[in-house]
């Protein structure tokens, strides 16, 4: 992983990332995709999952590369979710229109009983891109 992709998931991790005090209330990144096709700014496209929901939010946060080191628009939260109350599946699919995908964290990291999640929403996935496949070898 190069130095700028370490830094945005850096940055995002600190910024969006919570697990709240008393409580077993979690979110998390699940994915991240990157759009640098632009000079001064990087478009970071994330999907946040809390553990009280099966579904997902996401939006799209610019970083700015004009100076020597990417900085995170200090004022993304006052930007509404540009995905809202979406399913894992759909999420992977609006990451991956975005750009590539740099981070994927399918299971809550603060839990200890882990798996369900990840594997439940993998196999959902796999079978959403074999679907997709099948499709477009038809066509």
């Amino acid at each position: 992983m190069d130095q700028k992709t370490e830094t945005i998931i850096s940055q995002l991790k600190n910024a969006l990332e919570r697990q709240e005090p008393g409580t077993n209330d979690h979110q998390w990144i699940m994915g991240i995709s990157i759009n640098d096709d632009r000079k001064q700014c990087v478009i970071v496209r994330v999907v946040l999952k809390t553990n009280g929901s099966p579904y997902v939010d996401g939006m799209d946060i610019l970083f700015d590369k004009t100076s020597d080191q990417l900085t995170m628009d200090p004022n993304y939260y006052q930007n509404s979710p540009d995905f809202m109350g979406g399913t894992v599946t759909d999420s992977f699919k609006w990451l991956r229109n975005h750009g590539d995908l740099i981070y994927q964290q399918m299971d809550d990291p603060d839990d200890s009983d882990r798996g369900s999640l990840e594997a439940s929403a993998v196999d959902e996935l796999n079978h959403a891109e074999n679907n997709s496949n099948e499709s477009r070898c038809s066509k």
